[in-house]
Order: C-alpha cells, then structure tokens, then sequence
C-alpha cells in the first residue's frame, strides 16, 4: 500500500468520524463527481480539480450554496476527498466542496 494511500484512508475516516459524532446518520450520498481542468493564468495550465455537488443541485438553479476548499496533503492529489464520508457531508450541509491539484 502506498504512503499517498494511507492518507487518503485517514483523510476519508477522519471525515467519517466527523459525520458520525454530529449525531446523524450519514445519508447514502446522491452527491455528483466532476473532474475539471480548471484554467489558471498564474500557472499557466489547466489545475486537475475534483468538485462534488450536492444532491439536488441541479434542480435548485438558483439557489446559493456555501464552497467548502479541501487541499490534499503530500502524496496525494485532487481525488483524494472524492469518498463517501465527504460525499455524505457535502448531502448534509448542502455545500459544494472543491479539491484542486496542488502539484505545481
């Protein structure tokens, strides 16, 4: 098992311990996964981006949500918080979470 594996398995129980001491059942999650490549001028390139949406996104149009940042540690990349744990928590509090590519 690599190094960058067992983070993103603390990463991912870490959010699952969070969900379950909140007192609530984590929902099986109807959150949606797009994998972007995001424009930056500063870098020069399109930054891999992993952005999960809540379940009922889509239908609410204009509705604001809240934008939760995740940045992956060494070892890992934008794909590390596309889990249940944080599929579920993204459901719950009704957020749109982003986790860009932090390799330069």
């Amino acid at each position: 098992m690599a190094i960058g594996d067992v983070r993103a398995g603390v990463a991912c129980g870490l959010i699952a311990v969070g969900v379950a001491l909140s007192g609530r059942a984590a929902p099986s999650s109807q959150s949606k996964i797009l994998s972007l490549g995001v424009p930056s001028a500063a870098m020069g390139k399109n930054v891999p981006t992993t952005v999960i949406l809540p379940s009922g996104y889509e239908s609410r149009p204009d509705c604001r949500f809240p934008v939760v940042y995740l940045l992956h540690g060494s070892g890992n990349d934008q794909r590390t918080y596309a889990c249940e744990p944080v599929l579920s928590l993204a459901d719950r509090i009704g957020a749109i979470v982003v986790a860009p590519c932090a390799f330069w």
